[in-house]
């Protein structure tokens, strides 16, 4: 995904992201990289937008290299965990060391970049449901149905979630994950 973006530019979603709003609603015009924040407070590779050579994306693939070559620590998911150092290091480079803030506004200007990034934060479940959080959801003992993707700030203004509402595990059916002493992994990272 990461080598198609940087060539092709456009939108990506994995399968299990079930959105909210048309994907194009996003973005605007002066968006030139937008994602998520994880709640742990890396990148969400899942949800995608960028331009064609994006220094993001360019840098995330860096780094993706560095990580199979074993020139970089293979700490938690390798997607995140390498689209967050890549941002860092754009940031660093464009932006005079401004701070990278999860929880800050939706849009924001680094140099020639405009980001867009959402927020993951945990769901406000009742057992009853909400158009927040579904009964499905909230009845679900998967703990990853009860994350969803959110316009940081105050307004909980929902723009998707990060699993389908059928998903009953980390890979969604699709195999690619291992839990082991109660952390999840990514099969290509252990």
């Amino acid at each position: 995904r990461a080598a198609v973006l940087a060539r092709e530019g456009g939108f990506y979603l994995d399968l299990d992201v079930q959105m909210n709003v048309p994907i194009t609603d996003l973005v605007d015009n002066q968006t030139t990289f937008a994602s998520s924040f994880t709640e742990d407070h890396r990148v969400l590779n899942a949800v995608i937008a960028t331009r064609p050579g994006n220094p993001v994306i360019v840098e995330t693939l860096n780094q993706i290299r560095k990580w199979y070559r074993h020139e970089a620590p293979q700490t938690n998911w390798m997607g995140p965990e390498t689209m967050l150092r890549a941002l860092k290091l754009v940031v660093q480079k464009d932006c005079n060391g401004q701070e990278i803030s999860p929880k800050a506004a939706l849009e924001w200007k680094c140099g020639e970049q405009v980001f867009r990034f959402y927020q993951e934060q945990k769901l406000e479940c009742s057992l009853r449901g909400s158009l927040e959080c579904p009964s499905s959801r909230a009845q679900s003992s998967f703990d990853g149905l009860h994350f969803g993707l959110f316009v940081p700030g105050p307004s909980r203004q929902l723009v998707g979630w990060p699993r389908f509402a059928a998903c009953s595990d980390w890979g969604c059916g699709a195999g690619g994950w291992e839990v082991r002493a109660g952390k999840v992994a990514s099969v290509a990272s252990l």
